[in-house]
């Protein structure tokens, strides 16, 4: 298994709520991102409370310190919700198999790609 700093795609399970989602950290392209399968039309804060960057915070902090060039980049980049087409509004309870296939299958380009 590659260490942090030689990942290009780093994924963090995040269960709030009892709703699983991921955020995922682009170091390639210097993106976060949120993978959510949840079609709920509310605002991000009011979902995610913050938590995407608190965690870009962290790992922001922890590349720094460890000389990785993507430390002091994504410290500044705000989060975005990726709008996949297979989001869903009444399903609750298959939230965490909608984590693993995200974390198994996106590879940092949404939209008809992935």
């Amino acid at each position: 298994m590659k260490k942090i700093p030689e990942q290009s795609l780093i994924f963090v399970p995040v269960l709030h709520d009892a709703h699983f989602y991921c955020v995922c950290f682009n170091l390639r392209d210097m993106k976060v991102e949120v993978l959510d399968n949840s079609a709920k039309d509310i605002s991000m804060q009011a979902k995610y409370k913050k938590r995407p960057e608190k965690l870009r915070d962290a790992l922001s902090v922890y590349l720094e310190k460890n000389g990785h060039p993507a430390g002091g980049v994504i410290g500044k980049v705000e989060p975005v919700r990726l709008e996949m087409p297979w989001r869903t509004k009444n399903n609750v309870i298959d939230c965490g198999v909608f984590l693993m296939r995200h974390m198994e299958t996106y590879k940092g380009v949404a939209g008809k790609v992935w």
